[in-house]
């Protein structure tokens, strides 16, 4: 009778060990399938070598705009923008992806600001863009954009920041990062379940780009199913060394009055009042909108147009004079 009953309150045991035997096994198995995508992703890559990957309009000897999207977002952000549009024959048009994230290279590192300037730089160099180009960015776009700026005040004209992320400190980032979604906050943290969502889409292609436009109903669908194209290593790199752990106020700072903020209302990235704060101590102007952090691509190409519009009246202007 002992013996009975021995058995049977072994049981749960045995029964808890099996479970966790199949979750060890199943996470492996997942893992080995994300690495496996993965490799092939890098792979098919590639051929751009160091560069990133570019879409494009207008003729190669024209002044450039050049759009970087915000952290896992593409060029798909700003093409659904309507950004191609603004070529024609004095202007160029280039959308850019950024180092591992969307069609660009996923090189196995650590996503620092500099890999992202370097690949930034050779891609520019490449296409010969310099000089005189103008530089659109949305969010961690927005930052690349300042920080490139800043290093070449020489041959870019001017800066539209979208969406700045502007800290004062990097307790203050990791709050409001960690405030912008339940997703977000997890990855800020290096949290192993951001981790296993990053393999899940990563082992499942197919089935994240079916979810995504689901998840993301503000967002077009192609901007939406782009978002899944990057790595663990690529996201949380360039999160924590670019966005949480860098401060980007004293390129502002040295970009003066070529800086054009466009932040919005509803955008709870950074508070308005420290968007005017630092626009009032470095000349920079200022251009509210009704958005929230996402929601730019609305009409971020009409204030874009009638921007450009209005330099181009006051440079002719001065040129009479």
């Amino acid at each position: 009778m002992k013996s009975a009953n021995a058995k049977r309150d072994g049981w749960p045991h045995l029964r808890w060990g099996a479970a966790l035997f199949a979750l060890v096994a199943l996470l492996f198995a997942l893992r080995t399938r994300a690495t496996r995508n993965q490799l092939r992703a890098q792979e098919e890559r590639r051929v751009l070598g160091d560069r990133l990957y570019v879409e494009r309009a207008g003729p190669e000897s024209a002044p450039a705009l050049v759009f970087l999207p915000g952290l896992m977002a593409t060029t798909a952000y700003w093409r659904e923008a309507g950004a191609l549009s603004l070529s024609g024959p004095s202007t160029r048009v280039l959308l850019l992806d950024e180092l591992g994230f969307g069609r660009s290279p996923w090189p196995d590192g650590e996503y620092t600001l500099e890999d992202h300037l370097g690949a930034l730089e050779r891609t520019l160099a490449a296409q010969r863009a310099e000089p005189g180009i103008i530089l659109i960015g949305h969010s961690f776009g927005a930052l690349l954009a300042a920080e490139y700026a800043a290093r070449h005040a020489d041959t870019v004209g001017r800066v539209f920041l979208f969406g700045t992320p502007l800290f004062r400190d990097e307790a203050e980032a990791r709050q409001r990062v960690g405030e912008m979604s339940a997703l977000a906050g997890l990855t800020a943290n290096g949290s192993s379940l951001a981790r296993f969502v990053c393999w899940l889409h990563a082992a499942f292609p197919s089935a994240a780009a079916r979810l995504a436009p689901k998840l993301r109903r503000d967002l077009p669908a192609v901007i939406a199913v782009d978002g899944a194209l990057h790595t663990w290593q690529s996201a949380h790199g360039s999160l924590e060394n670019v966005v949480l752990g860098h401060s980007i106020e004293p390129a502002i700072r040295r970009l003066g009055a070529k800086l054009t903020f466009v932040h919005g209302r509803r955008d709870s990235i950074t508070p308005l009042a420290r968007i005017r704060e630092i626009a009032d101590a470095t000349g920079a102007s200022v251009i509210l909108t009704d958005d929230d952090h996402d929601s730019y691509w609305r009409d971020a190409i009409v204030i874009l147009r009638r921007s450009l519009r209005h330099s181009a009246s006051v440079a002719t202007r001065k040129e009479g004079r």
